[in-house]
């Protein structure tokens, strides 16, 4: 399903085929991004995002599965998480430069935005686990707590 912009005006669309391993968080997001560039009415072309189905897997199958939606496209983005997986990312991005995608990776940001509605914090992470111990300090929770599984 592609997401509409809300203007009478006809412009060109700037398509953009991702793929991505979250059926939830990223689509929300890049929903939410066109939503607010197809608001301003100075813009030159309509955003629009179609997804290249089914999500997850790999990062080198998000890739596979972008160059399967994108055949004939312009516009071509894989997003997916980089969780340290260094072989698996090296691949995925070897066959996203040959087929001329552009690559997105989303990292530990999300759990820092939990934090920061709860307290300033300004320090220096070298893995998702430092944040999740921040995390359930912050919201008071016991250190064996499962917060991936938690509604903060």
């Amino acid at each position: 399903m592609l997401n509409r912009p809300n203007s009478n005006k006809r412009r060109p669309q700037f398509l953009c085929i991702i793929g991505c391993e979250g059926q939830n968080q990223e689509r929300m997001y890049f929903d939410k991004v066109a939503e607010l560039v197809n608001c301003i009415e100075e813009r030159t072309h309509d955003l629009v995002f179609d997804y290249a189905e089914p999500y997850g897997g790999d990062p080198k199958c998000v890739v596979e599965r972008t160059i399967e939606k994108s055949i004939g496209k312009e516009n071509k983005v894989s997003v997916f998480d980089y969780d340290g997986k260094k072989e698996k990312y090296e691949e995925a991005i070897d066959l996203a430069k040959e087929n001329k995608i552009e690559l997105g990776y989303s990292n530990y940001s999300f759990d820092l935005w939990l934090i920061l509605h709860k307290e300033d914090y300004f320090e220096v992470v070298q893995n998702q686990n430092d944040y999740a111990d921040k995390l359930r300090q912050v919201y008071g929770f016991s250190a064996d707590t499962k917060i991936k599984n938690k509604k903060l």
